[in-house]
């Protein structure tokens, strides 16, 4: 449960409930709130607020959540290490063998986690927006940066907004009809509380591709696009998350060109 484990800053009471529903995961979806409060020791608004602090609309969204990702993870094979896919001692054939899983199994487990109606909403936000900012850093940024060059082909000129680190001064030239798309696998995004928050003053519609519910910029955009947090520290490279977010936004972007392919018929 990616979404409840990676949660920071829970009370005593919640982290009382993220700890019941990782142990009972396939009880979850046959369980009322009031049943899991009673087994908890807490209050049905206890639980409420923790599905709201994971991004979820209530329990019943959790429910539903988990029980997709649940028979998603059926046809999931569990053996890949997402975040050191080779040691240092195979040879050519083995080291394509692990990335050929790796990219397989990211796949199956991006395709059976996302949410898509936030998918969807990011699609239609990016799709009628007067002018499209990108905020990336890093490896994700040159993910972006992909993304960037095939909106051209559908006439969607999208502007680099960390390219020179002015993220702030591009921040503050937006207003109501723009949009902003910021692609962060971690928490760590240079100086996001400032930017971020002008961007949103000035009514810029935020769109976010992020492992991390509860950084600040998460909590502001509208929709966040949550995938599963599955690499972590010391990790060899950045194949899982560049993966994740290319397959994202190459999702977005074939949505993005259905709509305009509609509309001109």
């Amino acid at each position: 449960m990616t979404k409840l484990s990676d949660l920071k800053n829970l009370t005593a009471s919640e982290k009382i409930v993220v700890e019941y529903i990782q142990s009972h995961e396939n009880d979850l979806p046959d369980m009322t709130i009031s049943k899991l409060a009673s087994e908890c020791y807490t209050s049905n608004a206890t639980i409420i607020r923790l599905c709201r602090k994971a991004g979820y609309e209530g329990f019943a969204d959790l429910k539903k959540d988990l029980l997709r990702k649940t028979e998603a993870q059926k046809y999931v094979q569990r053996n890949v290490d997402f975040t050191n896919p080779v040691s240092g001692n195979e040879n050519v054939i083995e080291v394509m063998g692990s990335l050929a899983g790796l990219y397989k199994e990211s796949i199956d487990v991006l395709a059976g986690s996302l949410k898509a109606s936030a998918v969807q909403t990011a699609a239609e936000v990016l799709n009628s927006a007067e002018r499209l900012f990108i905020f990336a850093y890093g490896d994700s940024k040159v993910t972006a940066e992909g993304f960037a060059n095939r909106l051209i082909k559908l006439n969607i000129f999208a502007v680099m907004a960390t390219e020179r680190s002015e993220e702030l001064h591009v921040a503050r030239q937006t207003g109501k009809g723009d949009a902003a798309l910021i692609v962060s696998y971690g928490s760590s995004i240079r100086r996001s509380d400032e930017w971020v928050s002008v961007l949103k003053e000035n009514g810029c519609r935020i769109v976010m591709i992020s492992s991390d519910p509860e950084s600040e910029a998460a909590k502001m955009a509208d929709p966040l696009i949550l995938i599963p947090h599955e690499e972590k520290e010391g990790k060899v490279s950045t194949f899982y998350s560049q993966l994740a977010f290319t397959y994202v936004l190459n999702v977005i972007y074939a949505l993005m060109y259905l709509k305009r392919k509609k509309v001109s018929r």
